[in-house]
């Protein structure tokens, strides 16, 4: 496989440029687009994640653990085995750590 773009160097108007074919300009034309297209839906992905992280975090805080007469904590209470709690609830709520 050859490299991608082929260049020669010139010299034009005092400078010192790279040389390219018009189909290699073209093929760069187009991955340049591509990219530009893939940029524009990340960015538009961030912003809803963005929006559904607000959603989430208001969410968590309605309901957030109040300790033993959270209806979370009392399922977990119903297990078998059920998991050990920090005092104070199961830890799910808008102060919780990301």
């Amino acid at each position: 496989m050859s490299e991608f773009p082929r260049t020669w160097p010139v010299h034009v108007d005092g400078q010192d440029l790279l040389a390219v074919t018009a189909e290699d300009l073209e093929h760069l034309r187009a991955i340049r687009r591509q990219v530009g297209g893939k940029s524009a839906r990340l960015s538009a992905m961030g912003a809803r994640l963005r929006v559904t992280r607000g959603i989430l975090d208001r969410i968590a805080a309605e309901h957030a653990c109040t300790g033993d007469a959270c209806a979370v904590c009392r399922e977990l209470d119903r297990l078998p085995h059920p998991p050990e709690r920090p005092e104070g609830g199961h830890g799910v709520g808008p102060d919780t750590p990301n």
